[in-house]
């Protein structure tokens, strides 16, 4: 997982997770004090998705 502490209105540190599970467990442990993002687009499959560089 990668965090970053952008400034502005939001100034919650942003955590991104590679999977679901990690960023609900994130959700569950961070609560309002972070923002999190998936890295995993919804339905796709862990084992067979293949990430671009492209965002």
């Amino acid at each position: 997982m990668e965090t970053d502490r952008a400034a502005g209105p939001d100034a919650r540190p942003v955590v991104a997770a590679t999977l679901p599970p990690i960023a609900a467990l994130v959700e569950w442990v961070g609560g309002e004090v972070v923002r999190v993002t998936t890295l995993l687009p919804p339905g796709a499959h862990p084992d067979t998705y293949e990430a671009t560089p492209r965002i």
